[in-house]
């Protein structure tokens, strides 16, 4: 009998015990559901005409004023909305816009026509929005403006101001007047399967834009429009962008920079397993051509896909997008450690790699790793301005980056400057002009600091990837530094005409230096038909002399064509020649490739070439 009482006391304890489970059960439902405002509910009509910012307001203002997560909830239908502000701070840390329908803008232009956005977030603390369309309607707008009459600025489709732990997933803003989605003093934001989209020639649609934030995320998003897919403005930083689809649209920027002259800057950016189609730009730093003291630093665009892309790779700090009211002066910001790794695909233009920096504040320690970009199925190009840094990997085009710490001498295309002046040296005014190549690209010869001879620390001379003519220069020292490079990736080219050298022994002479690639073209061939023909000639100059100096070395350098010798070696201690190519057709009088006199210490090996009529290496017993 007791038995049987203990056992329906436990059986009657089990079901007290799932009856009280299912009953909290029921209330914390019932207490959801009393936290979940539809906004139906609360007389919105999803009849596209009906406004239903009204029921918006008081949608959020119930959930605002919750102590407890709180949702508002759009269903299924399309919802009319003039405009909206939703402000906080709130009671809570969690609400959720939950949207299942549509919220479309008026078509009017007039409407937002005094606002600078559509629907705002101000000052929440823990805000997500989840799903649904937004649609800011903003082809009427893009008309007027392509008819160049007088129209509204447009307003932002979605901006958030001043919050933090904001979540933005599966929403989708489409056809915005302006931006799609704006971040504006955040912090800790997360956005992913995020949709943005606009016409192709809609004017200024930036798809998403950050400024003065920080920790900002966003991954699997596809973005199309007229602007920058996504723009990343002053003040940003700690920012993640993962798989990103962007096209049509100008790509992904950090900028415009140096609006202002007191700007924060932008650092910690990192792009990448993105794919770029179509655009006018992939992964671009801009900034605009006068003084200020922002900067765009530790930047990484890694493994990226360009599919027929305008622009792949650029920098541009002359940034004036209508080229009207320009400021025409070197811009302030600076640019620095930024990281192109693994950026594969094709170009729509010859130039696939464009760093156009600032000549007072030149991008600095830009690395390229693992490039293949090309262009109608060749290998693309490069150009640089003010440029430096390094390449590792296989780099295609090849790198026109200036090796670091070089700093830039600007040479007019149509005037003149003295390579005497430019470097230091003191010896014949010898000016450097732009006799070949593009005269669209303003050659640039780099420094170390202001003048080599001069400086007191180890210095470089670097002449960049293009032909430049040489009339006649002899660098003297003895200089402040017994470190002085010259790092030639383009050719120098001598003139045609033989009295231009006629009363010049040599060419170019050095002394105390180092000189590393590029080539030197006489070019002799005039010179040798005259001497040939029998005719009265001049002696012919030598196109390389070093004289008097020590510790020297020549590596990789080519000399070709030469009048007389190619390269002499007078009266020099400790002379190291490695990979040099010297060249000269074999019927070229008195070319000889080598010549060392009065030297001792001189060390010729690996030579890649010397080919010339005369001897390759010969001259006077040496000591060493």
């Amino acid at each position: 009998m007791n038995n049987c009482i203990i056992k329906f006391s436990l059986s009657l304890l089990v079901i007290l015990h799932v009856f009280l489970s299912l009953l909290l059960l029921f209330f914390n439902h019932a207490s959801a559901a009393e936290l979940t405002f539809n906004i139906i509910t609360l007389g919105a009509k999803p009849d596209e005409k009906t406004d239903a910012s009204p029921m918006l307001q008081t949608a959020w203002a119930k959930v605002c004023d919750s102590s407890e997560p709180a949702t508002i909830y759009v269903p299924e239908g399309i919802f009319f909305v003039r405009s909206v502000r939703f402000n906080g701070p709130c009671k809570n840390n969690a609400i959720t816009v939950l949207i299942d329908g549509t919220l479309v803008a008026s078509s009017d232009i007039q409407v937002l026509a005094n606002s600078s956005s559509w629907i705002s977030f101000n000052h929440i603390n823990g805000l997500s929005i989840t799903g649904g369309i937004i649609d800011g309607q903003g082809t009427p707008l893009w008309n007027c403006k392509h008819s160049r009459k007088s129209c509204p600025i447009g307003a932002r489709s979605l901006q958030i101001n001043d919050g933090k732990n904001v979540n933005i997933n599966g929403l989708s803003s489409i056809n915005s007047q302006l931006f799609g989605i704006v971040m504006n003093r955040c912090q800790n934001v997360h956005m992913s399967r995020v949709n943005v989209l606009a016409a192709g020639d809609s004017p200024n649609t930036d798809g998403i834009h950050v400024q003065q934030s920080s920790d900002v995320t966003i991954l699997n998003s596809n973005i199309g429009n007229g602007d920058d897919c996504i723009s990343i403005g002053p003040g940003t930083s700690n920012m993640w962008i993962e798989t990103i689809t962007c096209g049509p649209g100008h790509g992904i920027s950090i900028g415009s920079l140096g609006i202002e002259a007191e700007e924060d800057g932008v650092h910690n950016v990192t792009v990448k397993s993105s794919t770029f189609t179509g655009t006018q730009n992939g992964v671009r730093i801009k900034s605009w051509g006068r003084p200020s003291n922002g900067f765009a630093t530790n930047v990484h665009f890694q493994h990226i896909t360009m599919d027929n892309v305008k622009n792949p790779i650029i920098i541009d700090q002359n940034y004036c997008p209508h080229l009207k009211d320009c400021p025409g002066q070197d811009s302030g910001v600076k640019v620095s450690e930024v990281t192109y790794e693994d950026i594969k695909g094709t170009s729509a233009t010859e130039i696939a790699i464009k760093f156009d920096c600032s000549p007072t504040n030149h991008c600095t320690g830009l690395n390229l790793i693992d490039i293949n970009l090309t262009y109608e199925n060749h290998i693309a190009k490069a150009s640089c301005k003010n440029a430096e840094g390094t390449t590792s990997g296989v780099v295609e085009p090849s790198s026109c980056l200036a090796p670091a710490n070089f700093y830039p001498y600007n040479i007019d295309p149509l005037g003149e400057v003295s390579l005497s002046q430019a470097t230091g040296y003191h010896g014949h005014a010898c000016p450097w002009r732009v006799a070949y190549g593009r005269m669209s690209d303003v050659p640039i010869m780099l420094v170390h600091d202001a003048k080599a001879c001069d400086s007191s620390e180890p210095a470089n001379i670097y002449v960049l990837k293009d032909i430049f003519h040489v009339r006649s220069v002899s660098f003297n020292g003895p200089c402040k530094n017994n470190v002085i490079t010259v790092l030639i990736d383009g050719t120098l080219v001598a003139s045609s005409d033989i009295q231009v050298l006629a009363k010049t022994k040599s060419w170019i002479e050095f002394s105390h230096i180092s000189i590393t690639g590029g080539i030197i073209d006489a070019p002799g061939t005039a010179l040798w038909d005259c001497k040939r023909s029998g005719k009265i000639c001049p002696t012919g100059a030598t196109s390389l002399q070093i004289n008097d100096a020590q510790n020297v070395n020549v590596n990789g350098l080519s000399s070709i064509n030469s009048q007389k010798f190619n390269i002499v070696v007078d009266g020099c201690q400790n002379v190291h020649m490695t990979r040099v190519n010297v060249s000269a057709t074999d019927d070229s009088p008195n070319t000889d490739g080598i010549h060392v006199q009065k030297s001792s210490n001189v060390t010729t090996r690996a030579l890649a070439t010397v080919t010339t009529a005369s001897q390759s290496v010969q001259g006077p017993p040496t000591c060493g």
